[in-house]
């Protein structure tokens, strides 16, 4: 795929998402280059609180893999999976999407 062909499929698979209201857990994957680099920079944010933050010292294993799920989840989308019902809503839609 030329290079031209990949940025015009990059920007047709993120043109629409910048409300993330009624798209699949799929169709955000799908944005291509650019949502890949800032779920990146996102997720070296979301990690980097853990050095700094004495309460993670006293987490369990459950809740560090609970974080990394959410951590991930706001890496795609803080709007849409940000919180208590947003972590839900991406372990409901991880779990679909796993299952296909």
């Amino acid at each position: 795929m030329s290079d031209k062909t990949e940025l015009q499929t990059e920007a047709s698979a993120t043109e629409g998402l910048s409300s993330t209201e009624g798209a699949s857990l799929s169709d955000l994957l799908c944005a291509g280059k650019e949502l890949k680099n800032s779920m990146i920079d996102r997720l070296q944010d979301f990690w980097g609180t853990y050095t700094t933050l004495q309460v993670t010292k006293r987490y369990t294993p459950e809740t560090v893999l609970k974080d990394a799920i959410y951590g991930i989840g706001i890496s795609i989308s803080n709007e849409r999976y940000s919180g208590a019902d947003g972590f839900d809503r991406f372990k409901k839609e991880l779990a679909e999407y796993l299952n296909t």
